[in-house]
């Protein structure tokens, strides 16, 4: 920092409120997104012995004078640096991945209404806002590879790959998807296949009642892993409503970043590979985590140090919650959290 006496001239009015204040022992809130900035004026205020006097002055004024010359300079030398703000870099960001609110907020430090207000100009992902649906019933799993649910949905614009099976974990959310030329039995095991060397085995698979998923040499190779099929009421598709859900979710995806990501969307599979790229490692949920890290990511347990058998997922240890029961207004518990939403 400068040594002597120093005069600081701002068209800021806030920055010179600001540094008036700072120059006083405060406190200043470390949720606030300029607290490190703050933090830093006000330990070389402190470290300062020569005076030191900040005013401000009107912008863009054409008043002569050394003060209106001098601002007028620091504004022609700060234009290139203001000129990428992180709002900025968000839209850009949103513009080639189309990534969620919650991602941008916290990936570019930026409040979520503003995050929200990017999403919403997109004029991709605006025509493919999810319609809000209670909550329903659906059984979900109590751990990563516990309960996944699988489906085949159709991309006409894939071509000969239009058939693209698409697996979701019901409590990590990681999506797996393959595209292939038919919705055979040879095709769902290898999609099956696939899924197992990324993610890990499930303990149970839940499908429709399609003649591949009915056929006997399906139900041989999932008895080949020890996995357990379930499968839903004919004509109902309630009972696949995570799955189902997630074909729309991929579908839009694929659609939003059509033509964005350059020549690293030519084939169908690239396409398809950019879109769970961006649903699994970079959009990130309420609580922090994006899919693949709330997947991968278990608490420590007991057993952590021993090894497990690869056909049988380890379910992690719990934290202890009370909960209050609405009909008789009292407190119930301790249970088990089985997962944060």
């Amino acid at each position: 920092m400068v040594e002597g006496p120093l005069n600081i001239v701002s068209d800021s009015l806030y920055v010179v409120n600001a540094v008036k204040r700072l120059g006083s022992p405060s406190l200043i809130s470390k949720s606030s997104t300029v607290f490190p900035y703050f933090e830093l004026v006000q330990h070389a205020l402190f470290r300062r012995s020569d005076p030191i006097f900040i005013t401000h002055i009107r912008a863009h004024t054409s008043l002569p004078g050394p003060l209106t010359a001098g601002n007028a300079l620091a504004d022609q030398h700060s234009r290139f640096l203001l000129a990428c703000t992180a709002m900025e870099q968000a839209t850009a960001y949103h513009k080639l991945w189309h990534v969620n609110s919650k991602t941008l907020s916290m990936r570019f430090n930026i409040p979520i209404r503003k995050a929200k207000s990017i999403v919403q100009n997109c004029e991709k992902c605006v025509i493919h806002q999810p319609v809000t649906m209670p909550t329903g019933a659906n059984p979900r799993g109590l751990y990563p590879c516990h309960i996944w649910q699988m489906d085949v949905t159709h991309i006409p614009a894939f071509g000969k790959l239009s058939c693209v099976h698409v697996t979701v974990d019901t409590y990590s959310g990681v999506v797996m998807a393959t595209a292939a030329a038919k919705e055979s039995t040879s095709h769902v095991m290898q999609h099956m296949l696939q899924c197992f060397a990324s993610w890990g085995i499930s303990n149970i698979i839940k499908t429709d009642n399609g003649p591949a998923y009915t056929s006997k040499a399906f139900a041989e190779f999932l008895a080949t892993f020890h996995i357990s099929h379930l499968t839903g009421i004919p004509y109902n598709p309630t009972g696949q409503a995570v799955v189902e859900r997630t074909n729309l979710y991929l579908k839009n995806f694929v659609l939003k970043q059509k033509g964005g990501i350059g020549a690293l969307s030519r084939s169908p599979k690239d396409i398809l590979n950019l879109a769970l790229l961006t649903i699994n490692f970079l959009n990130k949920k309420a609580d922090g985590l994006t899919l693949a890290e709330r997947h991968v990511i278990l608490e420590q347990t007991p057993n952590s140090n021993k090894p497990h058998e690869p056909t049988e997922a380890q379910p992690p240890i719990r934290k202890m919650i009370m909960w209050k029961d609405p009909q008789d207004n009292k407190w119930k518990g301790p249970y088990p959290l089985i997962r944060r939403v």
